[in-house]
């Protein structure tokens, strides 16, 4: 691996670590620190490199400032415990709240615990199965409990109905507040 510089037309300069494969085209990556990695064919003259990289100096820039930027921006990171104490936190949860359906006369579902995205927790109503967002774990009891609630009322009502909202403000009659806590 070589270290080269190159200076563009427009008098800005490069610094990039270069290295010769066994592959077929050039390749450029510019890693999250901002460093400047290309890999090219064997036996490729430096001046054709210097050309590729100068065809994609907007890009280099544009990827060099981005990473700028993401250094300078403080980051947090979510640290969450073992997945078998998220279960069970949540599990207690769903064991404590679930007599609250007893009238329905609903199974107790199984419970699962993933990274979800998009969604704080699912149901799959012919399964019976609540699914709920490892996330969930660093949000207080009150709000895993409305999320615990929510889809334990989905057994009764698979939809978002009014007689699911019906069953909802039954078990929660606050399960508005939740939600808008929950959604910030």
């Amino acid at each position: 691996m070589q270290i080269q510089t190159l200076t563009f037309t427009d008098g800005t300069t490069i610094e990039y670590k270069l290295s010769y494969k066994k592959i077929r085209n050039i390749n450029l990556r510019i890693g999250i620190d901002g460093i400047i990695n290309v890999s090219a064919p064997k036996g490729v003259p430096l001046t054709r490199i210097e050309k590729f990289l100068s065809e994609k100096q907007a890009f280099i820039f544009r990827a060099k400032s981005r990473a700028e930027k993401m250094k300078r921006e403080e980051r947090t990171y979510e640290v969450l415990p073992d997945k078998k104490v998220i279960y069970d936190k949540f599990f207690a949860i769903l064991s404590e709240n679930f007599p609250m359906f007893a009238d329905y006369k609903i199974p107790f579902p199984s419970l699962k615990v993933r990274k979800m995205n998009s969604r704080w927790g699912s149901c799959n109503v012919v399964k019976k199965i609540v699914t709920l967002n490892s996330r969930l774990y660093l949000k207080e009891d009150y709000l895993i409990k409305y999320v615990v609630l929510h889809e334990l009322s989905h057994l009764v009502y698979a939809d978002h109905s009014k007689n699911f909202y019906a069953v909802l403000k039954s078990v929660m009659p606050d399960y508005k507040q939740a939600e808008k806590l929950l959604n910030k």
